[in-house]
């Protein structure tokens, strides 16, 4: 276990990085990493948390975290066993971790392990403990006031430490290396006397007295000036020792040197791979179809990829390689345009020319049926090619893949294959949930995981040794690896500082960061290069060379003979003639940062402005440029550019950028003068709709209060209609909170509803928008809204507006109770889908399918179903969809009996949910594992979340946390719990909910209920509690039943009952199940 808070706060234990949870229960974890092992009470903790003013609950609250942070710190503890590192001892509780074990204890450990030893010793011990430091000491929670001292603290001894390194380098006699530390630490403390003593001393000793003079006076200037104080003991008597010539000079050493090597000067391959020989040859194996390469920025990634693309070309592969853009504003699948036009230009794509136009040409997909074309396209034109020879796609960079690029790495990796193989490269730091959830959908195809670490030092020293031309010492060469930690890029970049400023920047200069690396050789280059690179940098990582040279106010020749400079000097890449590429993004991010605001708007002007000139289809980059500019010409031109490139996204299928670039553009619409209400509840509208079909119901909701509220003000009916309808994109889920809705909208509906001037189309929206309100929670008027929406849909001529009617409808027919009518309106909605060209009508006709199949255990047509729904969700990207299936799969192995299957599921999707942003994704995953803990008789273990979970959704977990009580052996608190439970909603949940109830009337003795329990949930006997979530399942409704009615005295009702359950169980095959039913009712009871 490794803990980390000087920096950002994370842990990780043998199995990889630990999840810490959210802010406030990190901030659990940093309280008692303050109190280094003391106890910490709960009163403090709870004061600190909510800043003194804890809500009724929060000693509720703190003990879930405490109890969520023990499950991912200790996760092979067994149940009920005492925890060893999150311990509990009144009145509170501590961490118990060794001092190695948390990089701030054991920072302050190698301080004082450093005092009393040689100086060599203490050199290398204080710069390991310094090399702790990856950021600010606990910085997630710097504005707390209960961290601000051990903050502060270590801060503190942090400076001391670097004052004492720079001591002990002087000692070693290293004085040049002292002066330069010493310098850095003035600048950053300048009111430290001891700082401005270690610098004098240095420079004396690197024989520059009056530099040492110098730096003297400049302190007492600034110490009087700050503070009014004179200089005290120590620097006085250092400045009468240095005038007088009696200072004592540290003993002194060799300086860290080096020696000419043959052939002198540098090599002129910037490029020249090194190591990773065994990397290298499982990326070059055949056998493996997939390998996917991660590592930090500068390990070499892209050096690996380019070394395997070489090896495989020479034996006669077709190498095919696609970089993920890292400048904003690219268009989407912009790596998968790479590869593939790379491949037509060799072979033809015949057939497939259509279908691949999007990403070939600047064609646009019109319609929405033509994604499928578009992914089937790409696989089936590379399959293809690799028919005829054989085939590598390499795609670089892919932690800045859009969901379009993962979508089509996904849909291609399923057909890879020895002759098609596919390499990938990827920082582990930089993912974001899409690229997570692509790595879950990799995960069963098996592929080759390779993590790239720090070069050896044979590497290291082959590598710096290459690039400088140069021979370093043992000694500098181990403080050159130390210091990078084996990264390629900067030992590469250390290498040229040491070929043209010698071993004592090379090795000074590291540790303040290769941004300063950078600048130091920008300061040897010529100043148009350095502007050309700084106006380059506002393009991203790479810039089109055309409309490059058309921005600069240079000519031609001169702008190119500066770009020149450029690529000798390592910093750009001109392989591919009609672009300029930075060599690594760190080049480019040192550049853009130094530019000032007035600068960067300017040249953004310029970029614009050539881009209109050169490329004025490139609506996402010309967006992005006049996106950063004033003014009301410009904000007009960033608006129409933002809406032509989301318009352009939502062709794509990339409906997640389309709805980030609808926000750019009404941001664009709120700096306006002019801007008419018209065009932002447009613009509103459209973000709705591009938020639905990502999945983001949170932020769709979001934004349609805000429509709905501007079109009321304006009392226009066309606007509220609009509004009132935005993102009416069917799906199969909730897209509010469970057992919440807007009263307020629904009400606005109805009254909608009411206009004389709607047409019926809008009245059938309305109605449609109107069940998705209140369905759940107003049934019956529900019901009736969707009954009279689908009725008039069947007598309109739009198969788009007849869809939304019956799924509306679909919505309402519960697969449990009206199964014969839930599958005619599903098969209806798969015929108008597949009819039309509609497939998220298709796709919800299959999940209807699925469970009406699963109800009645059709168990082949139910997974034909399930498939069909997974690879329609699968073609167009449909996260939460994914999701669905995901859950669907993992409530059948639930059933099935396979736990660890259903926890691989469920976890697949809720990684779906999360990254799509759904509402109450976490509950979700959560209530998942739950069930399966009921029938695997563990839910106790769940206590502590699933109380959490009450006090958020009492209505939801009352019967749950009851029944967690009870298996603890609480059953007073049980009772008390159970009691307070409310009345079952008739939705989708209800026989889950029933059964759950049942279980828990019987574990707290309630017999009273038990009657009025066992009428409700007769309804579903046969089936399994549950069935219709498609999620969540906890076994035959029958097994309740039979011990309610033993309960009641009804001894024949039960035996029936248990009958059937047991023939349920055995069809289902779980075996918790069939020994749940096998057993007498009155054993279930305690």
């Amino acid at each position: 276990m490794q803990v980390t808070v000087l920096g950002q706060t994370s842990a990780e234990g043998s199995t990889g990085q630990i999840n810490l949870g959210g802010p406030r229960q990190r901030a659990v974890l940093a309280i008692l990493l303050i109190a280094r092992g003391d106890i910490v009470s709960v009163d403090k903790l709870t004061d600190d948390l909510w800043n003194g003013e804890p809500p009724p609950r929060a000693i509720g609250a703190l003990q879930a975290y405490i109890s969520n942070l023990r499950r991912v710190l200790e996760p092979d503890r067994a149940p009920r066993t005492a925890s060893s590192i999150l311990v509990s001892k009144a009145p509170g509780y501590a961490i118990r971790l060794p001092t190695e074990a948390v990089d701030a204890w054991h920072f302050e450990k190698s301080i004082r392990d450093a005092d009393g030893r040689e100086p060599a010793i203490r050199r290398r011990i204080l710069a390991d403990a310094l090399a702790l430091w990856r950021g600010d000491a606990y910085a997630e929670v710097a504005g707390e006031p209960w961290a601000e001292a051990e903050i502060a603290r270590l801060n503190e001894l942090r400076t001391i430490a670097r004052e004492r390194l720079v001591a002990a380098t002087l000692e070693c006699g290293n004085a040049s290396d002292a002066a330069l530390d010493a310098a850095t630490l003035t600048r950053e403390h300048p009111l430290r006397e001891e700082s401005w003593r270690l610098l004098a001393l240095a420079l004396y000793s690197s024989g520059r007295q009056a530099d040492a003079l110098a730096a003297l006076r400049q302190a007492r200037t600034i110490l009087g000036d700050e503070l009014g104080l004179d200089p005290g003991p120590a620097l006085i008597e250092l400045e009468a020792a240095v005038l007088a010539h009696r200072v004592v000079t540290p003993r002194t050493g060799r300086s860290v040197g080096t020696t000419l090597v043959e052939p002198p000067a540098p090599t002129s391959d910037r490029e020249t791979f090194f190591g990773r020989a065994d990397e290298l040859r499982r990326l070059t194996d055949q056998a493996s179809s997939i390998v996917l390469v991660a590592g930090e920025a500068g390990s070499g990634k892209s050096a690996l990829l380019a070394a395997s693309k070489a090896a495989l070309d020479s034996v006669g592969w077709t190498c095919l390689l696609g970089r993920c853009p890292e400048a904003d504003g690219a268009p989407p699948a912009w790596a998968w345009t790479e590869i593939l036009r790379s491949a037509a230009a060799e072979f033809d794509v015949g057939a497939h020319a259509e279908a691949l136009a999007p990403l070939l040409t600047d064609t646009a997909v019109t319609q929405q049926g033509n994604r499928f074309r578009l992914l089937r396209a790409v696989v089936d034109y590379l399959t293809d090619v690799a028919a005829t020879t054989r085939v590598t796609v390499i795609l670089d960079d892919l932690h800045r893949a859009d969901p379009e690029t993962l979508a089509l790495l996904v849909a291609l990796a399923r057909s890879s294959s020895a002759s098609l193989r596919m390499l990938g490269a990827y920082r582990p730091d930089e993912l974001g949930p899409d690229h997570e959830a692509t790595l879950a959908a990799l995960a069963p195809l098996s592929p080759v995981r390779l993590r790239l670490t720090g070069l050896t030092d044979a590497e290291a020293a082959e590598l710096v040794q290459s690039v400088s031309g140069l021979t370093p010492e043992r000694s500098t060469m181990e403080i050159l690896t130390e210091r990078t930690a084996g990264n390629p890029f900067y030992l590469r970049e250390s290498a040229l500082l040491l070929s043209s400023e010698g071993a004592v920047v090379a090795t000074s200069e590291v540790p303040e960061g290769v941004r300063d690396v950078l600048r130091r050789r920008f300061a040897r280059l010529p100043e148009l290069t350095i502007s050309m690179m700084r106006l380059a940098s506002v393009f991203g990582r790479q810039a089109d060379l055309e409309v490059l040279l058309t921005a600069t106010e240079l000519d031609t020749d001169t702008a190119l003979d500066a770009l020149e400079s450029g690529v000798v000097a390592g910093l750009l890449d001109d392989s591919d003639p009609t672009r300029i590429r930075f060599t690594h993004v760190l080049v480019r991010d040192t550049l853009y940062s130094d530019l000032t605001l007035i600068r960067r708007r300017r040249w953004h002007a310029q970029i614009a402005e050539a881009l209109e000139q050169q490329s004025p289809q490139d609506f996402s980059a010309l967006a992005l440029h006049y996106g950063q500019l004033h003014g009301d010409a410009h904000t007009r031109k960033a608006l129409d550019y933002a809406v032509a490139a989301a318009a352009e996204a939502d062709d794509r299928f990339a409906h997640g950028s389309a709805a980030l670039l609808y926000s750019d553009a009404l941001a664009a619409w709120d700096r306006l003068e002019d801007g008419s209400v018209d065009e932002q509840v447009e613009l509103l509208a459209r973000k709705i709709s591009a938020q639905v079909a990502a999945g983001s119901s949170i932020g769709a909701a979001e934004a349609r209060r805000q429509a709905v509220s501007i079109a009321e003000r304006t009392g226009r009916t066309d606007l509220l209609i609009r509004t009132l309808t935005a993102g009416e994109l069917p799906t199969t889920w909730l897209k509010r909170e469970y057992g919440m809705y807007d009263a307020d909208l629904a009400s606005l509906i109805e009254r909608a509803l009411t206009f004389d001037d709607i047409d019926e189309d809008s009245r059938c929206r309305l109605l449609c928008a109107l069940v998705d309100e209140i369905r759940g929670e107003a049934d019956e008027r529900a019901m009736e809204a969707a009954e009279e929406a689908y009725t008039l849909a069947r007598t309109l001529q739009s198969p788009e507006v007849l869809g939304l009617a019956t799924n509306a409808l679909w919505n309402l027919v519960g697969a449990d109770l009206d199964p014969e009518r839930r599958m005619s309106l599903s098969l209806q909605l798969i015929e108008l889908g597949t009819t039309h060209d509609m497939p998220v009508f298709a796709m919800i006709g299959h999940h209807g399918s699925f469970l009406v199949d699963a109800v009645e255990r059709r168990f082949d047509s139910m997974r034909a179903h399930l498939d069909e729904e997974f690879a329609l969700a699968e073609r167009y990207s449909w996260q939460q969809s994914l999701a669905t299936c995901h859950l669907s799969r993992g409530m059948l192995a639930h059933a099935a009996g396979d736990i660890e299957a259903a926890h691989r599921h469920f976890d697949a999707g809720g990684t779906a949910l999360r990254s799509s942003v759904a509402v109450n994704a976490d509950v979700i995953h959560a209530l998942a594992y739950v069930t399966t803990a009921v029938s695997t008789g563990t839910l106790g273990a769940f206590e502590p979340g699933l109380r959490t979970l009450y006090l958020q959704y009492p209505a939801v977990a009352a019967d749950l946390l009851a029944l967690a009580l009870a298996d603890l052996g609480r059953a007073g608190e049980a009772l008390e719990v159970r009691r307070a439970a409310g009345p079952i909603r008739h939705d989708f949940f209800e026989s889950l909910f029933l059964a759950l109830r049942g279980m828990a009337v019987l574990e707290t003795g309630e017999l009273d209920q038990a009657a009025a329990v066992a009428h409700s949930l007769s309804r579903f006997t046969g089936q399994l509690a549950g069935m219709a979530t498609g999620t969540y399942v906890v076994g035959p409704v029958d097994t309740v039943l039979a011990r309610l009615a033993t309960a009641l005295g009804d001894t024949d009702r039960a035996a029936d009952y248990q009958a059937t359950a047991l023939q349920l169980a055995r069809a289902w095959g779980n075996p918790q199940w069939i020994l749940a039913a096998t057993r007498k009712p009155q054993e279930h009871s305690k």
